[in-house]
Parts: structure tokens; C-alpha cells; sequence
């Protein structure tokens, strides 16, 4: 992919073509550019909003927008091919006067460019790792490394670097706000969230105890109550990270995750909205309003929003989940299995794609496969609560009481451990609320679904449906709890329509 591209400096490739050149007669999975494009991106540390490398071209292909210089590798003189060519009667020009030989891409020549590609790569790796030898300098020289740390060997290559930069500069406040960061990162796929989230803390502290005006301090404190839960905290900080930087797209999406979240939809909408205004290109800006319009009940709306993020970047993992929960809603489990499906083949350890097809194999009555499904994803991610509940819905009614309590068990102690470390999300209230359901307890389920909406939880399109809280869902206390905040999602209405029809 990147010899193609080098080939071509500046010019777009289509996906037509690097479909057809890099696969040849190779039937490959749908999502299979992307994702390469995605790793490629991963490799030389780039990216996609604001790319240094490789450029997307929504609807056309990609570019190489980095400079390329072709390296000669003709003879050198005193070389032994050199005296081959001689010893041959070959005539060898200098260097200036030879023509660039032509990148012909036969099966050897590709087999041996892909051998070059990879050991450059693991090249350019090595030398991005041996950085950690510099000392670490501010931030604000625009110095330190921009790491994809969305992914999991980007965090990881992240966490080493700044785990060096704080040994080598311990009194680097940019290096503890980095650090803080690698570590709210971790907490997303690592078990025993709680450490990693603590650690975010205490190194996101002591880069404000170095530099209380530090703008990354400042955005790392945020980031790391949000972790903890502290969503208050972390709006504060984010609007503080604002005043300073207001143009800060990726701070500004982040103070509407954490209202989202805390309940306050209209204005976190507002926020997504603004992002979209601002930079049309991003496909997180789209994802986000999508997410926020479904949580507030416009499906159709949040439908067009996540097909325009999946038109910026195809398989944009966030987008397809909000399309495939507008699925589920409709009763369109064909459509939802497939897309799911698909995009499993692209992100292979999408955690909420797996629960989502157990869903669908539980509504369909395959209970074995649902069960499997929501094994896998307990193993995956054995934070992830709603696995867990699900199979405890499932092992109940299929008459495996003891397993199922010892499920819900777990899942109530996850939870209960969560807000007595001030964690101020919905979620774990919203968990203990669906384990009474689960278990068939009414009257506590609605008491416990009460402090979830008090919490923030606004999701009643969703709650309405789904089969965890099937106990309580004709209560007309639970229909009573959804209505009293229907009417902070209509102040939406007039975002749903601009974006409607934008």
C-alpha cells in the first residue's frame, strides 16, 4: 500500500485501484482497505483528522501528502556489483545521468517491496522508539510525538515513551500529562480499570502541581476524572482546557461526551453540532452527533448523521454501531447481523459487536450461540458489564438459577465498587437496576432505575426495548421516569433538523 502510494506523491489513488494492486485476484473482506490504511496510519504514528502521511479523499481514495525521496540504488563504484557490471563491459553512468528505473509491480518485484516496506516500517518504529532518549521539551514548541493512541499498539508505544520522558525529565509537566494520558487510555482494554484510571490521576496531578497553567495538564486532569467517572470534574476542566485553546475540536468533543453522559444531551448536541460546523471532514464529528441524536430518540436523523461519518472513513466502528442499533430498533436483525458481522471482520475485537450478535442469536432463540457470544465477550473485556447481565438473563430462564445469581452477583459488586470510588456515571446505577429486573424485583429495579436517570441516564428509546429490562418496562413508574425527560430531548429537535438537512 505505501510503495503505491510513493509511487503517486500528491496524486490520489482511487480504492478501485489499491483494491486492485494490492489484492490482485485476492477476494478480500469489504472493510480490508480501511483497515490497512488504518494500520499503515498506526505504523508511521499519523493521523486521519489531521494527517501528516496519508491523506482520505471522501469518496474518491487516498494520498501520500509526505515528502518522497527516491533512493539510489545503482552500483556503487569499488562495490562488487559494481565490478561485476564492469567486468560484464557495462557502462556505468553517473549517478545524476542514470534514469529513475521503472516500478514495475510484478509478483517478485511485489514480494520483494513488501519485504523492503516492512523493514523500513519496523525501521521507522525503532527510530520513533529510540526518541525516548531525548528529553522530553514543552508541548507548546510542538516537539512532542503525535501517537495514534486510539489503538492499542499506539497506547502501548505511547505508555513506553512517556514512561521514559518522566525518567528522563521528572520535571517535564508535559511528560506527566502524556503519562496520564497513556494511562486513561489503558484503562479501556486492560483489566482492573480502577488502577489505571488512579494512576491517570496521580500523574495527570503532579503535571498541574509542575505547571498548574500547562495546557495538556489541564486536558489530562479532565481526561482523567472522566475515567474515574467524575464527569463534574472533568467538564470543569475541559471548559478551563477551552478558555485557554477555544478552537480545540478534540477538547470540545470531549466536554460533550462528559455531558452527554452526565445527563445535559441538549447542550452536549450542540457541542457535536459546532465540531461538524467547524470541520465538515471529521468523521468523529458525525459519529458523536450521531450517537447524541439516537440517544435522544431522532433514529432517522442519527441514520444520515453515521452514514456521512462511514462516507469520510468506511467502517468507521462507531458510526456502524449507531447504525446497527437503529437496526435492532426496527427489528431489522438481518441488516444488524450482517453489518455487525462485517464489522467484526474489520475490528476483531469489538467487544460491543460481539454482545450485540449474542442479542441477536438470543432474540432469535439460538441460545447456544448467544451464550458462546457472550462468553467471548466477558473474556474480551471483562469490564464490560452488559455481557455479563445478558448471560444472566439467559442462564435464568433457561432454568440455571445458581449460575445466573452468580452472574448478577458479579455484576452488582463491579458496580457497587464503581460509585464507592465516586464514580458519577449512570452506568453502574443503571447495571444494579437491570439486575433487579433481571431477577424478577420490580419494585427495587424502578428505585434503582430512578438514581440512574438522576445520574444522567437519558436513553429511553433504547431502555424501552431492550430485553434486560423487559420486567419493568410496562410499570407506569418506569413509563412515568421516561416521559419526565422526553422533553429535554425535544429541545434537540431543531439540531435533528439542521442536520437533517445538512
Amino acid at each position: 500500500m505505501l510503495l503505491l502510494l510513493a509511487e503517486r506523491p500528491g496524486a490520489v489513488v482511487s480504492q478501485k485501484d489499491l483494491l486492485r494492486q494490492v489484492w490482485r485476484d485476492t477476494h478480500v473482506a469489504p472493510g480490508a482497505l480501511a483497515r490497512v490504511i488504518s494500520l499503515l496510519r498506526q505504523a508511521v504514528g499519523d493521523d486521519a483528522r489531521s494527517p501528516s502521511y496519508v491523506e482520505t479523499i471522501p469518496k474518491r481514495g487516498y494520498r501520500l501528502i509526505a515528502a518522497v525521496e527516491w533512493i539510489d540504488t545503482a552500483p556503487v563504484a569499488g562495490s562488487s556489483d559494481a565490478r561485476d557490471a564492469q567486468d560484464a563491459g557495462a557502462d556505468v553512468a553517473p549517478a545524476h545521468e542514470r534514469p529513475r528505473p521503472e516500478r514495475g509491480w510484478t509478483r517478485s518485484a511485489g514480494a520483494a517491496a513488501a519485504i523492503a516496506i516492512a523493514a523500513a516500517l519496523l525501521l521507522l518504529l525503532a527510530i520513533r522508539q529510540r526518541t525516548n532518549d531525548l528529553p522530553p521539551r514543552s508541548m507548546a514548541q510542538g516537539s512532542t510525538p503525535a501517537f495514534r493512541q486510539d489503538t492499542r499498539v499506539g497506547n502501548e508505544i505511547a505508555f513506553d515513551y512517556y514512561t521514559h520522558a518522566v525518567e528522563r525529565g521528572p520535571a517535564s509537566a508535559d511528560a506527566y500529562a502524556g503519562l496520564a494520558k497513556a494511562y486513561v487510555l489503558r484503562a479501556n482494554y486492560l483489566p482492573d480499570r480502577a488502577r489505571w484510571a488512579g494512576a491517570a490521576l496521580d500523574s495527570a496531578r503532579h503535571a498541574a502541581a509542575i505547571d498548574p497553567d500547562n495546557v495538556s495538564a489541564v486536558r489530562a486532569l479532565a481526561m482523567a476524572h472522566a475515567q474515574s467517572g467524575r464527569l463534574r470534574e472533568a467538564a470543569a476542566y475541559y471548559r478551563r482546557a477551552l478558555d485557554v485553546c477555544p478552537h480545540d475540536a478534540a477538547t470540545r468533543t470531549n466536554l460533550g461526551l462528559a455531558l452527554a453522559a452526565s445527563g445535559h444531551l441538549a447542550e452536549a448536541l450542540a457541542l457535536f453540532e459546532s465540531h461538524v460546523a467547524a470541520d465538515p471532514d471529521s468523521p468523529a464529528g458525525y459519529t458523536h452527533l450521531a450517537g447524541g441524536l439516537a440517544v435522544a430518540g431522532y433514529a432517522a436523523e442519527a441514520a444520515l448523521t453515521a452514514r456521512a461519518a462511514l462516507v469520510l472513513e468506511p467502517y468507521q466502528r462507531d458510526a456502524e454501531l449507531v447504525l446497527a442499533r437503529v437496526d435492532l430498533l426496527d427489528s431489522r436483525l438481518d441488516d444488524a447481523e450482517t453489518r455487525l458481522s462485517r464489522l467484526i471482520d474489520v475490528y476483531p475485537d469489538c467487544t460491543p459487536c460481539v454482545v450485540q450478535l449474542g442479542l441477536i442469536d438470543q432474540l432469535r432463540g439460538r441460545e447456544d450461540q448467544a451464550e458462546a457470544r457472550y462468553r467471548q465477550a466477558r473474556v474480551m473485556s471483562p469490564q464490560f458489564v452488559s455481557a455479563t447481565l445478558r448471560l444472566a438473563q439467559l442462564m435464568r430462564r433457561a432454568g440455571r438459577s445458581a449460575e445466573a445469581e452468580s452472574l448478577l452477583e458479579d455484576a452488582e459488586r463491579q458496580a457497587q465498587a464503581a460509585i464507592a470510588r465516586g464514580d458519577e456515571t449512570p452506568f453502574p446505577r443503571w447495571q444494579l437496576a437491570v439486575a433487579a429486573a433481571v431477577r424478577g424485583d420490580r419494585t427495587r429495579a424502578i428505585a434503582l432505575y430512578d438514581r440512574a436517570v438522576a445520574a444522567g441516564r437519558r436513553d429511553a428509546t433504547w431502555d424501552r426495548w431492550d430485553p434486560l429490562l423487559s420486567a419493568v418496562q410496562a410499570d407506569p413508574s418506569f413509563i412515568a421516569l421516561h416521559a419526565a425527560f422526553e422533553r429535554e430531548h425535544r429541545a434537540a429537535a431543531a439540531i435533528a433538523g439542521r442536520t437533517a438537512r445538512r
